[in-house]
């Protein structure tokens, strides 16, 4: 489901419910009144079904007028009530199917400027792909170049490293307007434990540069989710690329894994600095960066895109991504996926 499909049904039950609470309340006051029209006529005929009685004005038709109006009375209420429920029941349904053609006249252009964004981002990203895979080769070939100074390999140097930055940022646009635009990706059934041991082998380079230990603990074998395997790995290196960026020096990283219930659950948990709470809502949007002793602590700059992939592709896969961090205390990045 898309994310303006996933708006459009709040907006829905938001207008619906403004709806049945307008109508609820007019049908109180309605039912009130009436009930004080029908009450006061019921007093006025009670007190002269009464003076029949007392003056014995034929006190058996009395009797018997009494007892049908009671009844009457009774089914009146009845009636009434259920009178107000049907219609209710009709403007609730009505109402529903209104506010849905309402939201999504509300939202349409919203979500054809959007859609006009997010082709331009994911077409100037694309057409940056090339130019930058041509910038980089070219720079490596040079490094390898006996003949360039010092002075020269540095700067190459770095430039490299900022054109991988873009490279980064450029597939980071891509993925998100993949996963924006509701693209189904195909799920296998995918070993949660092979899938950490392949992620961290990959960034065992960067643990090493840092003296960082990870560590996989595992209380299944082979636990196997249901994920699309690509996804999957590019959400595990995300956040044991960021897990190492922010921890310091001689530190360890734990990646648990366990079965709950119908779901595998993965997390790394870091010894960073972590993350204060006021931070935790907004660390999964876009180009958000927490300005905090953990950004500080990293010499390895980002552009705050890493997070929001890693939770649309996770929502992509019918999993859920979630934080718990405290600071001082570390941080927790916990991934759950459907069990296959």
């Amino acid at each position: 489901m898309s994310e303006f499909s996933r708006a459009r049904i709040h907006l829905t039950i938001w207008y619906t419910v403004m709806l049945f609470i307008v109508s609820t309340l007019l049908s109180s006051l309605y039912y009130w009144r009436s009930m004080q029209i029908i009450n006061l006529q019921s007093q006025r005929l009670q007190e002269r079904i009464q003076f029949d009685l007392e003056n014995d004005v034929q006190p058996r038709r009395a009797q018997m007028h009494a007892e049908i109006f009671e009844t009457e009375l009774i089914s009146a209420h009845h009636q009434l009530q259920q009178q107000i429920v049907f219609i209710n029941l009709l403007l609730l349904c009505f109402g529903a199917g209104a506010s849905y053609l309402l939201a999504g006249k509300t939202l349409r252009p919203i979500e054809k400027a959007f859609a006009v964004q997010r082709r331009f981002v994911a077409d100037a990203a694309h057409e940056l792909k090339t130019p930058l895979t041509s910038l980089r080769t070219a720079i490596e070939v040079s490094l390898f170049d006996k003949k360039i100074g010092k002075t020269a390999q540095t700067v190459l140097g770095e430039n490299l490293t900022d054109i991988i930055n873009l490279q980064t940022l450029t597939e980071s646009l891509l993925s998100l307007a993949k996963t924006q635009e509701g693209v189904r990706l195909e799920r296998t059934a995918v070993s949660l434990p092979a899938a950490a041991q392949q992620v961290t082998d990959r960034l065992a380079a960067l643990a090493k540069q840092k003296h960082i230990a990870v560590q996989i603990e595992s209380s299944q074998n082979d636990l196997l989710v249901s994920a699309n395997e690509q996804s999957l790995l590019r959400v595990l290196v995300i956040l044991l690329d960021n897990a190492i960026k922010y921890s310091p020096n001689k530190s360890k990283i734990a990646i648990t894994i366990k079965k709950h219930k119908r779901f595998g659950v993965i997390a790394i948990s870091d010894q960073g600095d972590g993350i204060a709470p006021e931070h935790h809502k907004a660390i999964f949007e876009r180009f958000y960066r927490v300005e905090s002793a953990r950004t500080k602590l990293s010499s390895v700059g980002g552009h705050g895109l890493g997070l929001a992939v890693a939770k649309e592709l996770t929502n992509a896969m019918g999993g859920s991504i979630s934080l718990k961090s405290e600071e001082t205390q570390g941080s927790t990045f916990s991934i759950v996926l459907p069990v296959a």
